[in-house]
């Protein structure tokens, strides 16, 4: 009675089921991985899997890279730089050249710690979002905007001929970069320079995908060489206000 208890148990047991898993494996890193060999993976591998690849999308510096991402990086980088340059421009001119709020921001300097206050809290903040999309484009134009009201503010005490001057400069020394960037293909850990030492040493620490962070750092150079050379036209002018 016992044996045919166990017989027919053995009649009753069902094939081994089709998970249909099949199509799970038509990932090229997991027939590279394991040479053609296709262990079953649950839901929970496949999400460590894409972890991996978003930590080595991530983890890898542009520095690391082929000439071609580097490039594309920097062109990246310069873009967003144009467009805030552009935005920082269209801001302090409105600033400077509207003369009600020139006088206000003249008899009212509190208005530019406000606006620097403003742009180190949203730095910090960028820093910490930098890799979520989209918050750190809506960070960026934050941050670029509390920045040119920071210039604005600061160039308000200025002689508008001297502002020029300085805008003047910095501008063709910006657009020579821009053109240098866009139709070179030099690479740039070879060349020297203030701001193209910077590009170089961006790319050594951030990845292809923190371009936001790249444009940031370099557009701070650009306004620091503005103010240096606002600084210097002015003390040769005598025209502070």
């Amino acid at each position: 009675m016992f044996g045919k208890s166990s017989k027919a148990s053995i009649k009753q047991d069902p094939p081994p089921p089709d998970y249909g898993t099949s199509h799970l494996y038509d990932n090229g890193l997991s027939e590279i991985m394991f040479n053609g060999y296709t262990p079953l993976l649950d839901q929970h591998h496949i999400i460590q899997e894409n972890d991996i690849l978003e930590d080595f999308k991530y983890g890898t510096t542009v520095d690391q890279c082929d000439i071609s991402i580097r490039m594309d990086f920097v062109r990246k980088v310069y873009s967003i730089l144009f467009l805030q340059i552009v935005g920082s421009v269209l801001v302090s001119g409105v600033l400077t050249t509207n003369k009600v709020l020139r006088q206000y921001i003249v008899s009212n300097p509190v208005v530019i710690f406000l606006s620097m206050f403003g742009s180190i809290c949203t730095l910090l903040f960028l820093s910490w979002k930098r890799r979520s999309c989209p918050l750190n484009f809506y960070l960026l134009v934050l941050f670029t905007l509390f920045e040119s009201s920071t210039i604005g503010s600061i160039v308000s005490f200025y002689n508008s001929n001297v502002i020029l001057e300085a805008l003047l400069i910095t501008t063709g020394i910006f657009l020579g970069l821009t053109l240098f960037t866009w139709q070179s293909k030099y690479d740039f850990r070879t060349i020297g320079g203030y701001i193209f030492y910077d590009t170089s040493n961006l790319m050594k620490h951030l990845s292809p995908e923190e371009y936001i962070v790249g444009a940031i750092s370099l557009y701070i150079d650009i306004v620091n060489l503005f103010f240096q050379i606002l600084s210097l036209i002015s003390k040769l002018n005598g025209d502070n206000e």
